[in-house]
């Protein structure tokens, strides 16, 4: 593989990757409703041929680069230096002619025709002109274009909705000209303001930036700095609804912002007014109705009226509730408290005690083991922190003895994967991401399980080429290729980004 088709492949899958991980913090994978991977196809790597392969390990066809995501039925593949599409069977459907293309999104996708952007439609026809000099990616049906240095949308139509007129900031956030709930953020007057889909200003102010993570709103409201203070835009009318007034302030959740003003933190709600009063030294984000707090250098827990509801006495907080359990400092040690203030688990810990699917993982003298909500050690602090994962669905990953294992709560191995010359790494989210990363840097990566229960793995016995692994050990493609990537359905990801 070139280092240009290397490009083209990792950017795109880092792009993608990082906004599905985005989207997903916090929450568990396997909470998701959808499988964001194409359960029966996959992309090999080999020798410098690139095919696509079925899960039963036939070969469809073969490209000089494929682009491992799907959409309406179309993957983006490069024959004889030009990129066009083909379908499910490996057919290609729209020839290749272009210069580059992008997946579909809706009904169109782009194409680079000698330098320009033109957009086309699933038939393959041409539907605007190529005469953009850059795409920035589609949201809410526009596709947000660039042309003489200055940015512009396009719809599915072809119609150029919003003409070019906005200018590129170089410091500007990726949620920049893209929209969300109908608003997007643009460049202008040397600071930022808010249009509709008409092209109106709607904003109120210019502002110095938004602070955005994935979606420029959260909780329907954009946060937004002004002269270093911080304040909120309500995202159902384009209006400032809270002044820019805190020093610091936390996205909205549940209709309340932690903010920080002279030194002292509160909450507000929608319309700015304090629902609890600036009285603490530090308020923690809200989770599970309590959110920790700081007084006097000592940590205890509020619930959203501001009530006390355990006593700021401990020396440090991990995250807050989860599961109805807190990881809390007592005289130097770590232990759990319920949301009464008692402990579970008594503070006896060298490490926060981080739990997920209701088990624990702890540290001492540098090994990890596992420990229940009962305070029970179900697995002895003896395993490497480099080869065990966290519970997910009742099962977590553990390298025991050289060989990776599948137990369960009871710390009984379920699953053992391979022998000592299967080297495996278990993480879920970043399948053909990481397996395009081992292609690139020669990393000995990893194995991937996806929603449908299969996985990718390499063998150190075949030079580390790989193969797909079911979740019982059972070999389904023997380890023989040099790269295997999973392919991504745009459309179950367009889902998958939506749960929030």
């Amino acid at each position: 593989m070139s280092k240009k088709d290397s490009k083209h492949v990792v950017l795109l899958l880092f792009v993608i990757i990082i906004l599905f991980l985005n989207c997903c913090e916090g929450e568990s994978l396997d909470s998701a409703k959808d499988d964001v991977y194409v359960d029966d196809l996959l992309i090999s790597r080999n020798d410098g041929k690139v095919m696509l392969l079925s899960i039963n390990d036939e070969v469809l066809n073969e490209f000089d680069n494929i682009t491992p995501i799907l959409a309406n039925g179309l993957i983006p593949v490069k024959i004889k230096g030009s990129w066009g599409y083909a379908n499910k069977q490996g057919e290609v459907v729209i020839n290749p002619e272009y210069t580059d293309v992008s997946p579909f999104s809706g009904k169109t996708a782009a194409v680079n025709v000698k330098g320009k952007i033109g957009f086309i439609d699933l038939k393959g026809n041409l539907i605007v002109e190529p005469q953009y000099q850059g795409v920035a990616g589609y949201s809410e049906g526009l596709w947000t274009v660039g042309k003489n240095g200055l940015v512009g949308f396009v719809d599915e139509s072809g119609n150029e909705v919003i003409k070019c007129q906005f200018t590129i900031s170089n410091d500007a956030l990726p949620q920049t000209y893209k929209f969300t709930e109908g608003l997007a953020a643009v460049y202008i007057d040397d600071g930022y303001a808010l249009i509709d889909k008409k092209g109106n200003i709607v904003s109120e102010d210019i502002v110095d930036s938004f602070v955005a993570g994935r979606k420029l709103s959260n909780d329907g409201m954009i946060k937004f700095i002004k002269d270093g203070k911080y304040g909120f835009i309500n995202v159902s009318d384009g209006k400032t609804a809270v002044n820019a007034l805190y020093d610091y302030a936390e996205d909205f959740s549940n209709g309340l912002s932690c903010v920080a003003s002279e030194g002292k933190w509160g909450c507000i709600n929608k319309e700015g007014n304090y629902v609890i009063e600036p009285a603490f030294d530090y308020i923690g984000g809200f989770s599970e109705g309590m959110a920790c707090v700081m007084i006097d250098e000592k940590y205890g827990f509020i619930d959203e009226s501001g009530k006390i509801i355990i006593e700021p006495i401990y020396e440090d907080v991990d995250d807050g509730f989860s599961d109805g359990l807190a990881c809390v400092k007592s005289d130097g040690k770590y232990g759990v408290i319920d949301k009464e203030g008692k402990f579970v688990i008594q503070p006896i810990y060298e490490s926060e005690i981080t739990f997920s699917d209701g088990m624990g993982i702890f540290y001492e003298n540098d090994k990890v083991g596992f420990i229940d909500a009962q305070g029970n050690i179900i697995i002895k602090p003896e395993l490497d922190p480099n080869y065990v994962r966290t519970f997910s669905n009742g099962y977590a990953y553990v390298k025991l003895e050289d060989v990776w294992r599948r137990i369960n709560k009871k710390g009984e191995i379920v699953t053992t994967y391979g022998d000592e010359s299967v080297d495996m790494e278990v993480n879920k989210s970043y399948s053909s991401f990481m397996t395009t990363m081992k292609d690139l840097f020669d990393d000995d990566l990893d194995l991937v399980f996806g929603y449908d229960g299969y996985a990718i793995f390499y063998d150190s016995d075949t030079g580390y080429n790989g193969g797909i692994i079911n979740r019982d050990g059972e070999i389904i493609i023997e380890p023989k290729y040099s790269v295997l990537e999973r392919i991504i359905d745009n459309e179950a990801l367009d889902k998958m980004l939506k749960l929030e």
